[in-house]
């Protein structure tokens, strides 16, 4: 039963993971409605979803499909957004997150092995320097895992 709802999930469309109880929704809109919903499902399980408030409700939430759409997603995303605010519905999410990553490269002198935080220009900085590949990569699996940043930490 599972299975044909996932089949039947249009290929694009304007979505959303509602919460009824407080009357708020989380609106996201895809080429790939399937892969959007599980991608968010697999961040709210594992705690690692951009939106913290959505994380702590995800108990309350129902998905659903809005608008089933192949034109102008971002604009009727933007419509659905004020319409469904109209309806009384306070967003999850009125902020655009910063997309972060962790990755090693080495040094400019090529004696150490930086971690470096880079955004999505590829500007970076350094949050860590060490002797070798070895302790590089340990401590970033255990402080930034599959380089993915929640957080800034450096290196003491």
């Amino acid at each position: 039963m599972l299975i044909d709802t996932l089949l039947d999930l249009p290929d694009s469309a304007i979505a959303g993971f509602f919460n009824e109880d407080d009357r708020k929704v989380y609106v996201i809109y895809s080429h790939s409605v399937l892969d959007a919903l599980m991608r968010n499902v697999r961040h709210l399980k594992d705690g690692s979803h951009s939106c913290k408030e959505l994380v702590a409700d995800k108990n309350k939430l129902q998905f659903r499909i809005i608008e089933t759409t192949t034109d102008n997603l971002k604009l009727k995303y933007l419509n659905w957004t004020e319409e469904l605010k109209r309806q009384g519905y306070s967003m999850y999410r009125n902020y655009t997150p910063i997309n972060l990553y962790a990755k090693t490269a080495y040094s400019k002198n090529l004696k150490s092995i930086e971690v470096r935080i880079y955004n999505k220009r590829y500007e970076w900085f350094v949050v860590g320097v060490f002797n070798t590949a070895k302790e590089a990569d340990e401590w970033m699996a255990q402080t930034y895992p599959e380089g993915r940043v929640r957080e800034i930490i450096y290196k003491e």
